[in-house]
């Protein structure tokens, strides 16, 4: 199987303590179970802006992601 590396970086607005994750239909990214999802990484000076700390392989092919009109975000409880 052949493989291709990505990496994320997103801008996304939080409350202190919130993180961000990709969810896909791949096991890097969970493979649909959001406790599995991909979390990114930010700091002080990348803020609001969330990232991979280095790329992800994955399986060359169709990535899927949920629908966002179509998901539930929830909030992970530390």
């Amino acid at each position: 199987m052949t493989h291709c590396n990505i990496h994320f970086r997103v801008k996304f607005f939080t409350n202190f303590s919130e993180t961000v994750a990709v969810l896909g239909n791949v096991e890097p990214l969970g493979a649909w179970n959001a406790l599995q999802a991909l979390h990114l990484i930010t700091n002080e000076s990348l803020y609001p802006y969330w990232q991979t700390e280095t790329p992800i392989k994955v399986p060359s092919g169709d990535l899927q992601f949920p629908n966002k009109e179509k998901t539930n975000f929830f909030k992970e409880q530390n």
